[in-house]
């Protein structure tokens, strides 16, 4: 009886890694802000695919045998894979309505009123502070934290200003939880990427995938 029950176990678990999948790792800021709002797109487009998310905490994760597709987010150097970049993006500066309606923000010595919000290292900061000419601005202040949907959170708590990747932004931009404080054109010096093992090129779901996410970030571009 015992034995009936585990091989009656083993064939219930066999039957579950046989069912289709597409399994995706994904920063989890890059999953937070911007995947999982827009996946249910995909699931319409492609009922039969059953999507699997791993968030994962390094900017160039997982891509195992467990995973079939991956975002990475860096400078697309990777080599033996599949690389697609998903598109080339500004660091925006950002902060919550409120806290500019307390302390205005009209040009770039204003930054020095407030409070830096800091992601990973504080470099970033140090590159806006170089492209708005502003050397004495002190950007060893302020909090920093290790990922971006944390820096943003605090941002829209009114908790400082922070520097996002446009696309890590959007959903908060969309919804007037934060807004742009100044107008820049400084180019962050990483880019998400898709990517997947080069013996994969014939695998549909992942074509699909590749196909949906890269149109998807061009739309969203031009809307």
């Amino acid at each position: 009886k015992i034995l009936r029950k585990l091989n009656e176990a083993t064939e219930r678990l066999l039957t579950l890694k046989a069912e289709p999948h597409l399994a995706i790792s994904v920063p989890q800021t890059f999953g937070i802000q911007w995947l999982v709002p827009h996946l249910s797109d995909f699931n319409k487009q492609h009922p039969e695919i059953e999507v699997r998310l791993k968030g994962v905490d390094q900017d160039e994760g997982l891509l195992n045998k467990e995973i079939d597709i991956a975002i990475y987010y860096g400078k697309g150097d990777w080599e033996n894979l599949q690389v697609d970049r998903l598109g080339e993006e500004n660091l925006v500066i950002l902060a919550a309505p409120s806290l500019l309606e307390k302390i205005p923000v009209s040009c770039p010595n204003d930054l020095k009123k407030h409070t830096l919000i800091h992601t990973h290292t504080r470099d970033n900061w140090q590159a806006m502070a170089d492209y708005l000419k502003l050397d004495d601005l002190n950007i060893q202040q302020g909090p920093l934290f290790s990922h971006t949907f944390m820096a943003l959170q605090a941002a829209v708590h009114g908790q400082g200003i922070a520097l996002a990747n446009r696309i890590l932004a959007q959903q908060e931009i969309e919804n007037g939880h934060l807004q742009i404080v100044l107008p820049t054109e400084l180019r962050d010096p990483k880019s998400f990427y898709v990517v997947n093992h080069l013996d994969r090129l014939d695998d549909e779901q992942i074509q699909a995938f590749r196909k949906w996410i890269k149109d998807s970030i061009k739309l969203g571009k031009h809307e």
